[in-house]
């Protein structure tokens, strides 16, 4: 730590071993009872911010909602910097914008951790008239970035894998 590298740095040897003597000297805090120690759980937490996008996007993060995309399972990184965007105006939904307005970086990792911890379900087949059968050789060049069969490996680009067709 170069703050205390700083500090210490004029002081003797003798004089670290008189302050560390001193330290060790003193009581240590008395820990609460056990029953008094409430730890928040992120997850908990993120699962309680979540509820407000539930109606959209599924009260576990899957979506029933056409257009609308799953966030179940959906990569934490991604997930995060799609929050900022909608943040920074880079995303324009209206509703997406008000309802993270007040979201902090702490809240946005909570929120993001309760996600992508859901277990995707599978929506209805498309319905937007496409042919999955035909479609898929189409996918090749997709697969570099958003994986093998739509799933991703890399935390900053979203699992396509069981998205709504509209969406």
């Amino acid at each position: 730590h170069a703050a205390l590298r700083d500090l210490t740095n004029q002081m003797t040897e003798s004089d670290v071993r008189q302050v560390a003597a001193y330290y060790a000297s003193l009581p240590p805090v008395a820990a609460a009872p056990v029953k008094e120690i409430q730890v928040p759980s992120p997850y908990q937490e993120g699962k309680v911010l979540a509820a407000p996008c539930g109606k959209c996007h599924g009260e576990d993060g899957n979506s029933k909602t056409p257009g609308t995309p799953s966030l179940a399972g959906q990569q934490p990184h991604y997930l995060i910097m799609a929050i900022q965007e909608y943040h920074e105006g880079q995303r324009s939904d209206p509703t997406m914008k008000s309802m993270l307005r007040a979201s902090n970086k702490m809240d946005v990792e909570k929120l993001v951790m309760y996600f992508a911890t859901q277990v995707p379900a599978q929506r209805a087949a498309a319905s937007n008239g496409g042919d999955p059968v035909v479609g898929e050789p189409a996918t090749a060049m997709c697969g570099g970035c958003h994986g093998s069969h739509g799933v991703s490996t890399d935390g900053a680009t979203p699992t396509l894998a069981g998205q709504d067709a509209k969406y």
